[in-house]
């Protein structure tokens, strides 16, 4: 092996690991795109059922209430 192939063979191996780190980096980031809608969507459901539970809770307060106070009358 010459001087000029060692040159020639470090060249074709830098860019080889230049494009592999470029490819990872690219599908690193797009699975990390792919991770924040649902956590955000996860976060909405949620908040969601939250409010959902808190009205039931609300309503089945009111008709206690309701009955209490019809008994009372």
């Amino acid at each position: 092996m010459t001087i000029a192939d060692i040159k020639e063979i470090s060249t074709l191996i830098a860019a080889a690991v230049a494009a592999g780190a470029t490819l990872i980096a690219v599908l690193l980031t797009s699975f990390i795109q792919l991770l924040k809608p649902r956590k955000l969507n996860n976060q909405t459901q949620n908040r969601q059922k939250t409010k959902e539970l808190k009205l039931e809770r609300i309503e089945e307060l009111y008709l206690l209430f309701d009955k209490w106070q019809i008994k009372f009358l």
